[in-house]
Formats: structure tokens, sequence, C-alpha cells
């Protein structure tokens, strides 16, 4: 995703990750866990009732960043969250890859 923020913002990161787990009706639980890189970078992790959405950033790729959402159930797609997150985000480009598992 190349985007129009600073996606290295640790905290901005954070508010619209959990924006958007939430509109696409995701149930976030426990913290928030994240480093920050000395270079910048960060990796997130946060936790759902349904699974895990966790994102990367990439200073040393064009300012990057890498998300991946896994979900289980009917009540949270992760495909609405990436979406969401990419509007928060207002990405210039997304690339994205769906795996269903049966």
């Amino acid at each position: 995703m190349q985007c129009q923020i600073d996606i290295h913002d640790r905290k901005l990161l954070q508010k619209y990750v959990r924006l958007a787990i939430k509109k696409a009706g995701g149930h976030i639980v426990g913290k928030t866990r994240y480093t920050v890189f000395p270079n910048g970078g960060v990796t997130m992790a946060i936790f759902l009732k349904e699974s895990s959405v966790t994102i990367h950033t990439y200073k040393e790729q064009n300012d990057s960043l890498d998300i991946d959402a896994f979900t289980c159930g009917k009540e949270c797609n992760p495909e609405n969250i990436i979406k969401n997150f990419a509007e928060l985000l207002g990405a210039k480009e997304v690339t994205s890859r769906y795996i269903q598992v049966k």
C-alpha cells in the first residue's frame, strides 16, 4: 500500500486500523502490540475475537505498508478490514491477495 499520510506514525496507524476493524464488524481483544524499529518502520499486531491483523511498514521500500488480516467465522470479513484501512489512509495504490481456506 502506498499512502498519503505518514504511515510510520504508530498512533495514527493504531487509530485507523482499530477503526477499520470495528467498521468491518471485528471485535478487538486485548492491547495492540507494536515495535518501532531504529529506521522508523513499525510492526503492529491487533488481536481479534475472530483472529488477528498485523501491519508492517517499510521505510527502505518507498515507505510501503503491508497488512495481513485473518478472520474466522462470518461476522468479520478480512477484505473489508483492508478496504476500510486503505480508505482511511488515503492509499494511492493497493495490491491484495485473498486466500480462503475451506
